[in-house]
């Protein structure tokens, strides 16, 4: 081939790229960006890369924020553990159309940035790799994600959370992650954020549910924002380490040391939260999984009274409906007996080991006088469902009854 036909071929191969990416912009957007192509800018290109001082805001200044007027009353943050029925607590607020629900906002954290060692990457200050043996770092960048869920400010949320997965999990952060289907890379999520930031705006409370976050923390947030309220949510230690291993979270040769670490965590965080309620008295809810599951409906008007919210009829209907019967498409359904509401929330002591059940007695201790939960010391007093295996709501100080 002649060099007049190199230069052909080339300047032909440069016409028919740039043909290609400006159909890509406009299909994306409608009309093109008259300032560089921002939707080449993909992080998982890796353009942006880590010694880049430049952040996301210069490239794309136009991201609204909420107006002072127009944000939520109360800013709610579920604090509980992993099986622990969060998922059933959570989807009531979720379920409610003066909430904006963020389901696990730090999942991505813990899954992506910290465990694959991922950089953090953000829409309005540069890139941060965070070091996974820095235990302050990490904690910098979470409270960086809750604050800004809470205050309907994504932008200062690194990129990898706003892509997560996890986001479907919520009615309003779904239809988010729809938009984001149809309009692909970061710049696709730059262009539907304004659309979650106008729910999350006109939302009157802000949830979030998360099993990765500790009530000094929250406390820390209640200090600094007289909006945010809190609820702790806890379940009898034998029924989540059960079910911890039943779904294999937890292996079976560790399973007493899981459990050590599992009750301190829950005990520093209950007199943490008995210390806060003297402090903050009507910004803090304590509730047993136990007590919500045995009287749903009554329960359910409670948590929603504290967050300045009635039932609906919809939502008094969905909560009749994934509490009343088997029903295995419905990932949030407990699957409570009309004849025996309490069924599920004390199924565990029909297939718990024997064992099991001692060291757990004796790991946690500490933890059953502070929620009210009661030992069960002999064999047949745990399959013997006569006897309780935890107190009276209202006999447990600062507990929801």
């Amino acid at each position: 081939m002649t060099t007049r036909q190199n230069g052909i071929a080339v300047i032909v191969c440069a016409f028919l790229i740039s043909v290609f990416f400006g159909l890509y912009i406009t299909g994306n957007s409608g009309t093109a960006f008259s300032k560089p192509p921002l939707a080449m800018w993909d992080v998982r290109d890796g353009l942006h890369n880590d010694n880049e001082s430049t952040s996301w805001r210069e490239r794309f200044p136009h991201l609204p924020t909420c107006s002072k007027t127009d944000a939520p009353e109360v800013k709610l943050l579920i604090v509980t553990y992993m099986r622990s029925g969060s998922t059933f607590t959570g989807d009531l607020f979720d379920q409610h159309p003066d909430v904006f629900y963020v389901y696990e906002p730090l999942h991505a954290v813990e899954k992506s940035i910290v465990m694959t060692r991922q950089t953090a990457r953000f829409w309005d200050k540069p890139s941060v790799k965070v070091d996974t043996a820095n235990k302050t770092a990490i904690e910098k960048l979470e409270d960086g994600i809750v604050g800004g869920y809470l205050n309907c400010n994504f932008q200062n949320i690194d990129i990898t959370t706003l892509e997560d997965p996890f986001m479907k999990f919520g009615q309003k952060t779904e239809q988010f992650g729809r938009c984001r289907g149809q309009n692909k890379g970061v710049i696709g999520t730059f262009r539907c954020l304004p659309g979650l930031q106008r729910s999350c705006c006109r939302a009157k409370v802000v949830a979030s549910k998360t099993i990765r976050y500790t009530m000094t923390r929250a406390l820390t947030l209640m200090a600094n924002d007289a909006k945010v309220k809190v609820i702790h949510l806890v379940r009898d230690p034998r029924a989540t380490m059960l079910s911890r291993e039943k779904y294999g979270k937890v292996d079976r040769r560790s399973v007493e040391k899981h459990c050590v670490q599992f009750c301190q965590a829950v005990r520093t965080d209950l007199q943490i939260g008995r210390e806060a309620m003297t402090r903050f008295p009507d910004r803090i809810l304590r509730v047993r999984y136990e007590d919500f599951a045995s009287h749903p409906t009554r329960f359910a008007e409670m948590l929603l009274r504290f967050a300045g919210l009635e039932m609906t009829a919809k939502q008094r209907e969905h909560l009749r409906q994934i509490t009343s019967g088997p029903n295995h498409q419905c990932a949030t359904c407990i699957r409570l007996l009309n004849t025996n509401s309490s069924y599920n929330a004390f199924s565990w002591r029909r297939g718990i080991n024997l064992d099991d059940v001692k060291m757990i007695d004796k790991q946690c201790e500490g933890v059953y006088p502070l929620a009210g939960y009661l030992p069960l010391p002999l064999a047949s007093s745990v399959r013997n469902l006569s006897l309780p295996s935890l107190m009276e709501p209202a006999q447990v100080p600062g507990f929801l009854s």
